[in-house]
């Protein structure tokens, strides 16, 4: 067996599973920072601040098709089913805040 494959071994032995993902994810990272860096010429604060953003995680979002209906009309019945609503960049596009999330949107 090689030194290499020894040292792997040793490392799955002593570490616990969880710290496994979590090497290799930050291993990953450093990887991905310097490839953005390289390409594309961020500073080192600007690539921070787009892994932070991959890493945090989406809000729930919904589109509305204003064929069918108006802005308007969504927001009052958003108001009526107790659903809060964040204004987003894209007009027709809304991150929702809802209690009972046993029905699928």
């Amino acid at each position: 067996m090689s030194q290499l494959n020894t040292y792997i071994s040793l490392l799955f032995i002593l570490v616990p599973p969880r710290r496994w993902l979590y090497y290799l994810f930050f291993h990953e990272v450093s990887r991905f920072s310097e490839y953005l860096i390289k390409t594309f010429s961020f500073s080192s604060l600007e690539v921070e601040g787009i892994i932070e953003a991959m890493i945090r995680p989406i809000g729930k979002s919904i589109r509305i098709n204003t064929r069918k209906i108006t802005l308007e009309n969504f927001k009052l019945h958003a108001k009526e089913q107790g659903w809060i609503l964040t204004d987003t960049d894209i007009p027709e596009v809304f991150l929702i805040d809802r209690a009972d999330t046993s029905i699928a949107l």
